[in-house]
C-alpha cells in the first residue's frame, strides 16, 4: 500500500488510506466490482507487474476486503472475490467515477447509469439515515469520544 504511516493516522480518512489509498489497489477493487477473480485476469486489466500485483492482493486480503480460495473445479486456481467490506467501496468508487466523467478532458469513457430508469448518474450524494438528501453544506463531523484534543480543535474550527 502506500505509507505504513496513514494507518497511524487519527483521521478517518487518512487511515482509509492505508488499506484503499493507491492507484493500483483502487484498480484491483475496480477489477474485482467488474467480476474478475483471477491474478492473471487482474495483471491484463490493471497493467500491474507480477510482484506488485501479488502485494496488493495479499494485502486486500489481509485488511478483508477480498478473499482468497481456490476453485471447486481445479484446486490449483485460485480465486479472489470481494468480501462486504470490499463491496461497500462500491460508492467510493462510484463517486471516482462519475467526478472522473465530469471533470476529464479525455471524453465520455462510461456513464453510469440508473439500472431502473436509464437516467445518468452526476452526482453522488450523502443520506442520512431516514433517507433525506444532505447537502455539503448540511453535513458536519461531530467529533467522537476517541478523538485527540488536536483533531477535535482541527474538526470544531471547520464545521462549527
Amino acid at each position: 500500500m502506500l505509507q505504513n504511516s496513514f494507518a497511524n493516522l487519527e483521521c478517518p480518512v487518512g487511515r482509509s488510506l492505508s488499506e484503499v489509498g493507491d492507484g493500483w489497489t483502487l484498480l484491483i477493487i475496480r477489477e474485482a466490482i467488474y467480476g474478475t477473480s483471477q491474478f492473471e485476469t487482474f495483471l491484463k486489466n490493471t497493467g500491474a507487474s507480477r510482484g506488485l500485483l501479488t502485494g496488493r492482493l495479499a494485502q486486500l486480503v489481509k485488511s478483508g476486503i477480498l478473499t482468497k480460495s481456490k476453485s471447486e473445479t481445479d484446486g490449483r486456481e485460485t480465486h479472489y472475490r470481494l468480501t462486504p467490506k470490499g463491496r461497500d467501496l462500491w460508492p467510493v468508487m462510484l463517486s471516482l467515477l462519475v467526478w472522473s466523467e465530469k471533470h476529464s478532458p479525455s471524453g465520455n469513457v462510461v456513464t453510469a447509469r440508473s439500472r431502473s430508469t436509464g437516467a445518468a448518474i452526476h452526482r453522488i450524494s450523502a443520506v442520512d439515515a431516514d433517507g433525506n438528501l444532505i447537502a455539503q453544506q448540511d453535513t458536519v463531523l461531530v467529533p467522537g469520544n476517541d478523538i485527540s484534543d488536536e483533531f477535535r480543535a482541527r474538526i470544531e474550527a471547520a464545521f462549527f
